[in-house]
């Protein structure tokens, strides 16, 4: 199989979860959302013209499609351990899930070596586990947080990069 075959499988097998956190107007599916989008596109509109592919495309799609995959996989997991493999159930901390996948895209990037990132990281599973739903003031200063110490995240964040992309090819987000 190829990548766009995989990728084509792979939101087939997740559809009822990305439908779910979609249906609910979730934070976690605002994170999905433009890179979905946006590799779709890539699919439709550039990666078969000529039967050509053009390495820049080609690395954002492997970016985005290994961002879903990840943060699906996680979410996967949580749903699977933390509540019985209840989706509407987990809907309820999306706000925990959202942060959870944040940060630990952070901590791949910097390949596990901020302590700050993984304390923050241990905290977030901790309230998904005991069942904790983070207040908006938690989040907020979670992100006060990372700012402060991460002035580039946004250089550094998968879905912001693609949320530009998709201004720049002219993709309606809404």
């Amino acid at each position: 199989m190829d990548k766009i075959e995989d990728y084509k499988w792979f939101l087939k097998e997740n559809e009822e979860i990305i439908d779910e956190f979609r249906e609910h107007t979730t934070m976690t599916y605002d994170l999905f959302h433009p890179i979905i989008l946006v590799l779709n596109h890539f699919i439709d509109h550039v990666m078969h013209l000529d039967g050509t592919e053009d390495k820049d495309v080609d690395k954002l799609f492997s970016e985005g499609f290994s961002f879903l995959y990840n943060a699906l996989d996680n979410i996967k997991t949580i749903i699977r351990d933390n509540f019985d493999d209840d989706i509407e159930e987990a809907i309820k901390y999306d706000s925990n899930i959202y942060e959870l996948l944040r940060i630990d895209e952070l901590d791949t990037i910097y390949e596990g070596r901020n302590e700050l990132i993984s304390q923050i990281l241990d905290q977030l599973f901790l309230t998904i586990e005991n069942r904790e739903l983070m207040n908006n003031i938690t989040s907020e200063k979670i992100e006060e947080v990372i700012e402060k110490e991460y002035n580039d995240l946004e250089d550094l964040s998968t879905p912001d990069r693609f949320i530009e992309i998709a201004d720049i090819l002219g993709i309606d987000l809404l």
